[in-house]
């Protein structure tokens, strides 16, 4: 029968860098193409990743009101998707609102609950914005 030491130094698996770590990455990058390309990786991925994506919130978010960057609406419908996770809905709401045809994707239930959360009240306009792009969602 075979000893094992009980303080045997045995090496653990290390976790793998997910895919939203290397994305994260690129937004960093001083190339606009590739903050782009991120972006749209992101947006498909930031539902299950949101945690790590919410460290990148504040440059994503600023991103978003770079009137020289491309893709704003992207950045802002990513950011406005973290923030629905982070239960930040005032923000996840403004930033929404900001993502043009990418609103289009969120899903009708998340807008609906978007809306119900907030707990400031919003413009009339925006309200009316609100209210204008969840009739233009239903089915």
């Amino acid at each position: 029968m075979a000893l094992v030491a009980p303080f045997s130094t045995v090496s653990l698996p290390q976790p793998a860098a997910s895919v939203a770590q290397g994305l994260l990455a690129l937004l960093e990058e001083e190339e606009p193409e590739l903050q782009e390309h991120a972006l749209e990786q992101l947006y498909h991925i930031v539902d299950q990743h949101w945690a790590e994506v919410a460290n990148k919130v504040p440059l994503i978010e600023a991103i978003s009101e770079d009137p020289n960057f491309a893709k704003r609406e992207l950045a802002a419908a990513v950011a406005s998707r973290c923030f629905f996770h982070l239960e930040e809905y005032n923000d996840a709401l403004r930033l929404a609102l900001g993502a043009g045809h990418y609103l289009f994707y969120f899903r009708m239930s998340k807008l609906v609950e978007l809306l119900r959360r907030a707990n400031q009240a919003i413009t009339f306009k925006r309200y009316a914005q609100v209210l204008i792009l969840t009739l233009l969602l239903r089915p």
